[in-house]
């Protein structure tokens, strides 16, 4: 989402997320970003338009472990007390589960294009990169990367 601020200008703000791919087995991980900043845009052509911009924020990085053989004895425990009729829930997750995550100030910068097709609606295409303070998580670094990015742009508002 951006807010103009004045012709060339305007404030940013993004929240994104993904999810970790190519973790060892058992474990799964996410991270999610937020951000805000300047941005400045120019038009090239009527079509045509450029954009630069410095946003700043914060990023947590989250990974899970899951224990196959202790979920599994979990699982069997709550079969025998519901037998009994005594009703566990939630599972007793912290026995088979372990989880760690990290927060840390975050900054993109990047610069992309956009293609007006009417007033309304644009394509946008974007290349970013961020840098993270965070700690490694599991011996595995997450304070810097390159992202290319595509998608369509809903102008909202006075054009």
């Amino acid at each position: 989402m951006a807010l103009r601020i004045a012709r060339a200008w305007q404030i940013a703000t993004n929240v994104n997320g993904c999810k970790m791919t190519n973790l060892p087995n058992n474990v799964s991980g996410d991270s999610l970003t937020y951000i805000i900043g300047p941005r400045w845009k120019s038009q090239v052509s009527q079509h045509w338009s450029t954009h630069a911009q410095f946003l700043i924020g914060g990023t947590k990085v989250t990974q899970e472990k899951i224990d196959p053989a202790k979920k599994l004895a979990a699982d069997q425990q709550m079969k025998e007390l519901a037998k009994k009729g005594i009703d566990v829930w939630p599972p007793p997750y912290a026995e088979f589960a372990r989880s760690w995550d990290s927060n840390a100030l975050a900054i993109v910068t990047g610069a992309g294009v956009d293609l007006k097709f009417n007033n309304a609606l644009s394509l946008r295409t974007s290349l970013d990169y961020s840098h993270t303070w965070n700690h490694d998580l599991n011996n595995l670094s997450y304070r810097n990367s390159v992202q290319l990015s595509s998608g369509l742009v809903l102008n909202m508002g006075t054009w």
